[in-house]
């Protein structure tokens, strides 16, 4: 059997109570994110909030107004319904509620049913056999709002399951804002037990998903985890969700696009070609295809080419955007090479200044003994070699250390001096250079065994 795509949310306030949203701006904001059916549901019958947040004593004008935008907004289903709040501590009993008024609405949601308390404080707790008491005084949908039926009812859970199922009571799935309706960082539904579970689906009780939600902000649709939990576990939704009416409204709105798709945004027509292939599927299972199947191709037509018209201006509008990404990526691709032969180079560099402290010692002890060993053993290579376009400073080190030091720039180089011609013990004349601005004590041109102040000496065979 084909399924109809049924997204809803039955649980949702308006600024007639204490939401923030009109009536006609909520019911707005649900069309245009994709829901089929909203239900609005503000508080009645509570004393946790003041008079002014909730409906109680303008029942009738509330209800007027809902049936108002019922009436002005034929793309979406739209229910009038009340959270009634059950609770011995904030609430009203079940047999004091005005039943003749209450069975004008769509459907109702009682609170805190069975429950002593939630994260907020204790609500004083109403056995659920007071709403059984009277639910056939009532003759419209009655449901469970946000019960943690895990906690309420543990270790009656097959009972619980009868009772809703024999007194047709369905519950709220309730996937919405984070802050609310939710026990150790999880919804109450994701606390239910296989066993609990079990026992919903064979009595065959009913879920409807709901957000609770209050704030403008907050998505009505994101009802992902509800709807999934709900697919997973085989329950079924109540008469409340009118799965033929979604299916003609929806219906209604493939006809419109038909006439004026210049009015859907592409996220519309997504869920609008994603639902007709289901209509189209579930006619076709009905064996009346005759009011949809003329319209077939025009709007499966349509729906293609307007998406696809989208798509290629949007992939026009960003090609200048991802032109600049793939340029960026190509600098930080050639930066990295650079920075690697950068790195390359000072490593090498370090490792030959390494090599260079090395011999300090070996030089210190030298001049203190006030020797000095075969020049040619510790020279720097004879004739450096000169270019008009190289530094003296780059010959010199690179001529030394047989590297090649281009990826450091001059003026990170060390600086070398020459510092002079000096006979040695052995009787050779030497050139002395220094690195890091080093420096030999020389008296009236002789060699003097004195301290060096130096950190290496290089010493070159004078031709």
């Amino acid at each position: 059997m084909v399924e109809i795509i049924t997204k809803h949310n039955i649980h949702t306030h308006t600024n007639l109570s204490d939401g923030s949203l009109s009536p006609n701006n909520l019911v707005k904001s649900a069309s245009r994110e994709g829901l089929y059916l909203i239900g609005i549901c503000d508080h009645a019958f509570t004393s946790k909030i003041k008079p002014r947040d909730q409906v109680t004593e303008r029942l009738e004008i509330y209800l007027e107004e809902l049936r108002r935008i019922q009436t002005s907004h034929p793309d979406i289903i739209i229910k009038a319904g009340l959270e009634i709040d059950s609770s011995t501590g904030y609430g009203t009993a079940p047999a004091d509620l005005p039943f003749d008024t209450l069975n004008q609405f769509d459907y109702l949601l009682f609170e805190y049913v069975h429950t002593q308390s939630e994260s907020w404080g204790n609500v004083g707790f109403r056995d659920i056999s007071e709403l059984v008491a009277i639910r056939n005084k009532l003759q419209i949908p009655v449901g469970l709002a946000h019960n943690d039926l895990q906690k309420n009812f543990k270790g009656k859970e097959e009972e619980l399951a009868k009772i809703l199922a024999d007194n047709n009571i369905f519950v709220e799935i309730c996937d919405g804002e984070r802050g609310r309706n939710n026990r150790d960082g999880m919804y109450y539904f994701e606390h239910f037990s296989a066993f609990l579970l079990e026992q919903l689906a064979k009595y065959d009780v009913r879920v409807a998903i709901g957000t609770d939600t209050h704030k403008s902000g907050n998505s009505l649709a994101e009802t992902e985890k509800a709807t999934e939990f709900i697919k997973k576990h085989g329950l079924k939704y109540p008469e409340l969700i009118e799965e033929d009416r979604i299916l003609e409204v929806n219906l209604a709105r493939l006809y419109d696009f038909e006439k004026n798709p210049e009015n859907f945004n592409e996220k519309e027509m997504r869920d609008l070609k994603e639902y007709f292939e289901i209509a189209i599927s579930v006619f076709r299972e009905r064996k009346d295809t005759s009011s949809v199947e003329s319209h077939y191709d025009n709007i499966k037509d349509g729906l293609d080419a307007t998406i696809t018209g989208k798509n290629e201006r949007i992939a026009k509008e960003l090609k200048p955007l991802n032109d600049l990404k793939d340029r960026v990526a190509e600098l930080e691709a050639e930066l990295a090479e650079k920075e690697t032969a950068y790195q390359t180079g000072v490593a090498k560099y370090e490792k030959k200044l390494g090599e260079i402290q090395a011999q300090i010692a070996e030089f210190k002890t030298y001049l203190e003994r006030g020797t000095i060993p075969d020049p040619r053993r510790i020279a720097i290579r004879a004739n450096l070699p000169g270019n008009k376009n190289t530094s003296f400073n780059r010959v010199f080190l690179e001529t030394y250390m047989g590297e090649d030091l281009s990826a450091i720039p001059d003026d990170q180089l060390p600086k070398v001096t020459e510092l002079g011609t000096f006979k040695t013990l052995d009787g050779k004349q030497v050139i002395a250079y220094s690195i890091f601005d080093q420096v030999v004590h020389v008296k009236n041109g002789k060699e003097k065994k004195g301290r060096m102040d130096v950190e290496i000496l290089y010493l070159q065979e004078q031709k």
